[in-house]
């Protein structure tokens, strides 16, 4: 037994000294840094060799995510999967810090992950230049790999005017700090009525109670016979005093507007929702929606400025619908002539928002739904509208069942 248990104590010693050795060999020649692209495809990419830096900065907006890739070898030259290996993003404004987890490896890569999101979880939204840190951990301190390969420079998603929201004026722990409040706006406010049609609503209010003093007088009531004392003083004041309660609090409500919702008035659409209303065709409304849901939200992007009027599925949806063009020209995008061909651009000092893009949210709906009456009204045409003619397809009905009939006779 003494023998059997020395002899797990040595294997055991033994396998630490092997895990330590091979943990010590760890080592990797490079790295490759990719941007990848909103739609998952590989953009921009270089590689940097062990102990380099980059000779470029990469630029990565909200839509976009830097993965870095690499093999970490042990003895032998063989891929291995480390005990750790993550990315430290430290910002060089603030000095705080985002770090990102490698996965599992494949092949002979491992794949780590950043994005402008990720930093915003840990730090708010802290932008610009980052450097960074590529940590490779072992049980064997020795074996540690620390390499900073250079910088990043990290765009949030954009405020509204076009420019980087604010970073946090505040040093804190990312674990204490407040999170920014999320503000949903479900729809536009609605305009209300005038003041004078709440007016008239409050004075209707008042007719009942009127009513009720004038008929109260009429049946000989008198303020000097309301009870003085005892349970009836109490019921009258109950009874009384609720009456009046509610009447006051009805007449508040019609002041406020809440009995005339249903007067609200519907705003006058402008010209340009006017045009984009007489838009036919729900596939022009969708290359519209992404055309300006791309410069709503990153409003300094040129290329999204500027369309080519020949592109096969601009030319089907916007070129040849006068209509979408029409409105594209309301809002300010103008034709120019680059060599005989033809492209529509918007200038700088235009700016679309998310209103415009509701707008043609609600276009769309509107269009669906004006479809649906075409589909439902045809439908209802096509039936037999008046006795003779359902008598006459009685009669088919029944001609077509004698005959089949007869065929299998």
């Amino acid at each position: 037994m003494r023998r059997s248990t020395q002899a797990s104590i040595l294997c055991l010693a033994c396998l630490s000294v092997a895990q330590l050795g091979w943990a010590a060999s760890i080592k990797i020649n490079g790295a490759t840094v990719t941007i990848k692209e909103a739609d998952g495809s590989d953009g921009s990419s270089a590689s940097v060799g062990f102990k380099d830096k980059l000779k470029t900065v990469p630029k990565l907006d909200h839509t976009q995510k830097l993965k870095v890739s690499f093999s970490p070898l042990g003895s032998g030259g063989k891929a291995i999967q480390p005990e750790q290996a993550l990315l430290r993003l430290t910002s060089v404004v603030s000095g705080k810090t985002a770090f990102f987890t490698a996965g599992k490896l494949k092949g002979d890569k491992l794949e780590i992950i950043a994005s402008s999101s990720g930093i915003e979880d840990q730090m708010g939204t802290q932008g610009g230049a980052f450097d960074t840190l590529l940590i490779i951990g072992s049980s064997n301190p020795a074996a540690a790999i620390q390499w900073g390969f250079g910088q990043v420079e990290i765009l949030h998603r954009p405020t509204p005017d076009g420019n980087q929201p604010s970073a946090p004026s505040a040093r804190l722990e990312s674990a204490i700090e407040v999170k920014p409040e999320i503000v949903h706006q479900h729809r536009i406010p609605e305009k209300r009525t005038p003041a004078i049609v709440s007016l008239v609503f409050t004075a209707f209010i008042f007719v009942p109670l009127a009513a009720f003093v004038l008929a109260a007088i009429n049946l000989g009531a008198m303020p000097t016979a309301f009870p003085k004392t005892g349970s009836a003083r109490l019921y009258a004041l109950g009874f009384h005093g609720s009456i009046a309660a509610i009447l006051l609090l009805r007449a508040k409500m019609g002041y406020a507007g809440y009995f005339s919702t249903t007067a609200r008035l519907k705003e006058k659409p402008t010209e340009v929702q006017a045009a984009l209303a007489e838009v036919p065709e729900n596939a022009s409304l969708e290359i519209l929606e992404k055309l300006l849901y791309n410069i709503a939200v990153m409003p300094k992007e040129e290329k999204y400025r500027r369309i080519k009027l020949s592109n096969p599925k601009i030319k089907a949806n916007i070129t040849d619908i006068p209509e979408a063009r029409k409105y594209l020209t309301l809002l300010g995008w103008e034709l120019i002539d680059e060599e005989g061909v033809e492209f529509l651009t918007l200038p700088a000092k235009i700016s679309i928002t998310m209103a415009h893009v509701r707008d043609i949210q609600t276009a769309q709906q509107e269009l669906s739904k004006k479809h649906r009456d075409l589909k439902r009204s045809a439908s209802a045409a096509s039936l037999p509208s008046s006795n003779s003619d359902q008598q006459r397809l009685r009669e088919q009905i029944e001609a077509d069942r004698l005959e089949r009939a007869a065929a299998k006779a």
